[in-house]
């Protein structure tokens, strides 16, 4: 608990809960006040009350009134962790329509005060778990940091129909094996957790004769809760994958095709398309080739490795709209294929972008600050000649203010493929 003034001076009092702030008194000391918010009326606050955590700009916002109302606006958008509590004064005014976040909370981290430390030293890797070639194409982490999946899309072989495998994030083994029986499917393409990590978002961008799927499947046993098939004519869907931080989107892109490629952002719940952000860099620039959210829901990161003769660029883009805020232009200006992926660190503060054909496909990846785009380091581990190391990217959660990054080099070992774990 934290107060503001005593006797009658004080302006509130609060505390904080499993989803945050949850808890307000007013007035003098020992007073109660009944207090309104928008929506929700009148709540009588000396007992768990849930807030939505949400300001509207004009008429007196969030909270009761004068102090008070402003230290509500200051403190709703808050998730508190372990009696840290903190403000995200960035994501206040992204909530004042009433409907962009109805669970009533803003996921923010608090990360995003203590930033996670990363050193980009080797800490592990994972070889090839089975037969199937293009291990480590695409790697997703948990939200719990317990688990890494690593698809094998078997692409290489000429097969196409790839599996998931589920690792022990701390050790490497194997815990689960997704199989898929639709041949030449390219099953495994793309990979995304859902925030709880009750679900896998898998994409399969050659199946429905080359229309493209993505499969939503059950992490622990495989099974399928539903298919999100093509919304319209174009080819590749399911050429990326990511879901949102707060649960209630997937963004995905038909960046495979070699044409005109677009980003689609998706309903998390049935499938339906929301809204299309339209290629920035025009036709057969793999435009969303590579894709994340950034962890507080308000940008996406969209990768474009054939930009430029495949020299590549990220475009950093308003979610909602598509707007451009900024673009990350490759840093050696040769045919890299910078932007074949990017991954958005938990603290929000660092960015992670593969370029696997650099240096004759040796591979290299680079780790930006987002917020500026200026260069924080590279990782070129040299893994092999023509190993695509950097294929795929995934940050594992902040643990102790430190975070790890898994970096898939899938043509590692004539296209058997390879995981590194950095520390």
């Amino acid at each position: 608990m934290s107060a503001f003034g005593t006797g009658s001076n004080s302006n509130g009092q609060f505390w904080y809960g499993n989803y945050g702030f949850l808890y307000k008194k007013n007035t003098g000391v020992g007073a109660r006040r009944s207090t309104k918010f928008n929506p929700g009326g009148n709540i009588t606050c000396n007992s768990q009350t849930y807030l939505y955590n949400k300001y509207k700009p004009g008429g007196g916002g969030v909270g009761a009134s004068s102090v008070s109302n402003r230290r509500a606006k200051n403190r709703l958008a808050t998730v508190c962790v372990k009696n840290s509590c903190f403000p995200c004064y960035t994501t206040l005014g992204q909530y004042s329509n009433y409907t962009h976040n109805p669970n009533g909370y803003v996921p923010c981290y608090a990360n995003q005060i203590n930033p996670c430390s990363f050193s980009g030293i080797l800490s592990y890797f994972i070889a090839n778990l089975g037969s199937f070639t293009d291990f480590g194409l695409s790697v997703a982490w948990s939200n719990d940091g317990s688990k890494i999946a690593i698809s094998a899309p078997n692409i290489s072989s000429g097969i196409g129909n790839g599996v998931v495998y589920i690792v022990n994030a701390l050790t490497g083994s194997l815990m689960n094996t997704i199989t898929n029986n639709v041949s030449q499917n390219g099953f495994g393409f793309c990979l995304s957790w859902s925030p709880d990590n009750s679900k896998l978002a898998v994409g399969a961008p050659a199946e429905n004769v080359n229309s493209g799927v993505i499969y939503i499947l059950n992490p622990n046993d495989g099974s399928t809760f539903y298919k999100i098939n093509n919304p319209n004519s174009s080819t590749a869907f399911g050429s990326s994958v990511s879901w949102s931080h707060d649960g209630t989107k997937i963004a995905t892109s038909n960046a495979y095709n070699g044409g005109i490629s677009n980003v689609y952002v998706l309903d998390a719940l049935n499938g339906a398309l929301m809204y299309t952000i339209n290629s920035i860099s025009g036709t057969g620039t793999a435009f969303g080739f590579g894709l994340s959210w950034s962890p507080d829901g308000t940008k996406l990161a969209i990768g474009t490795p054939v930009y430029n003769s495949s020299i590549g660029i990220v475009y950093i883009v308003n979610s909602a709209n598509g707007n451009l805020i900024s673009s990350v232009n490759s840093f050696t200006n040769t045919n890299d294929s910078f932007g074949y992926s990017v991954a958005w660190s938990s603290d929000g503060n660092q960015l992670a972008i593969g370029s696997p054909s650099y240096s004759n496909g040796n591979g290299i990846v680079y780790i930006v600050n987002p917020n500026t785009n200026n260069l924080l380091s590279v990782i070129n581990y040299n893994a092999s000649s023509g190993s695509g190391f950097g294929c795929g990217l995934s940050w594992s959660p902040c643990d102790q203010s430190k975070t790890k990054l898994a970096i898939g080099a899938a043509s590692y070992n004539e296209s058997s493929g390879i995981v590194y774990i950095f520390k």
